[in-house]
């Protein structure tokens, strides 16, 4: 990776430390209207590691293979797990499968700092539905990793104030449809990806858009996407009208020779609505081998502060 990309990848972690990542997203012209205010999202603590002391699992330690619907997935439970623990589910692009996004991610370590479970579930042919996209997907893909949460939960307490769904492209865009309709996830944090369904928000969550200016797929200004065969909402639209639904204050812009990032505070419920934009970055999953750092333990800072 050249050093503008090794540069943004730190000025990414950075402003993970420095404020809560968050934001949720809706297709243009779909209806945001709230009769209440949100109630707290709950889970900004100033650390990813939770105040809870950590336990001997109730599960066995590791990663292992569990069913739940007739669809499987992969459980990582580290050695030392915090009761109530952290839950964070990773969800690869397009032809990911479980194996895959265990190589790819890179989390287990930052995990087991953390005291958090993981889990890597399996898409359907290997595409996600989320919506208009992608790839003739039809699987019910949000009742599947409700299901799954519920399983974890049975297994190990987990803390609902961090059950995050951290997403690259096609599982990006499931992510934000998952939070959308389960009250359960409490943020999402996506790279690459956009939002191709409607969603009218009832609880607070957060989310974090991490996108490329060289994306071609999940483009900043939105528009039609080759690889995907979709045409994209544009990113900032949608978080903008996010913006609106929580009841957002005024977005803060902050430009530096790595990031544009844009942030929108003071939302109902704690929600925090936020855009990073990185220079150089293309629609891919960095890895330090190529790219001089791994993208999955940048996107957990942002998940886990």
């Amino acid at each position: 990776m050249h050093r503008g990309l090794r540069a943004a990848a730190a000025a990414v972690s950075v402003l993970a430390i420095a404020g809560s990542a968050g934001c949720t997203m809706s297709r243009a012209q779909a209806d945001y209207r709230s009769p209440a205010p949100l109630p707290s999202a709950g889970a900004q603590s100033a650390s990813a590691t939770p105040s809870a002391t950590p336990a001997p699992p109730p599960v066995p330690a590791g990663l292992r293979r569990l069913t739940v619907a007739g669809r499987s997935y992969l459980l990582y439970v580290p050695r030392d797990v915090a009761r109530p623990a952290p839950l964070v589910v990773a969800l690869g692009g397009a032809g990911w499968f479980s194996p895959k996004a265990v190589a790819d991610f890179r989390i287990q370590g930052v995990a087991a700092r953390s005291h958090a479970v993981v889990a890597y579930p399996d898409p359907v042919n290997g595409a996600w539905n989320a919506g208009a996209c992608c790839f003739n997907a039809t699987a019910d893909d949000i009742g599947f990793l409700s299901k799954m949460r519920a399983q974890i939960a049975k297994l190990v307490p987990l803390d609902p104030s961090h059950q995050v769904l951290i997403g690259f492209s096609n599982g990006g865009m499931l992510a934000y449809d998952a939070a959308c309709a389960d009250v359960h996830w409490s943020a999402v944090v996506v790279l690459g990806a956009s939002l191709m369904t409607r969603c009218t928000p009832t609880h607070p969550f957060n989310i974090t858009n991490v996108n490329g200016m060289n994306d071609n797929v999940a483009r900043w200004n939105g528009g039609y996407a080759r690889y995907t065969h979709t045409v994209m909402p544009p990113v900032w639209l949608l978080d903008q009208e996010f913006a609106v639904a929580f009841g957002c204050g005024q977005a803060a812009k902050t430009h530096t020779t790595d990031n544009d990032v844009v942030t929108y505070a003071g939302c109902h419920g704690g929600v925090v609505v936020r855009d990073i934009r990185v220079r150089g970055l293309r629609h891919h999953w960095p890895l330090h081998e190529i790219d001089g750092y791994d993208m999955g333990p940048v996107l957990w800072r942002l998940a886990l502060r």
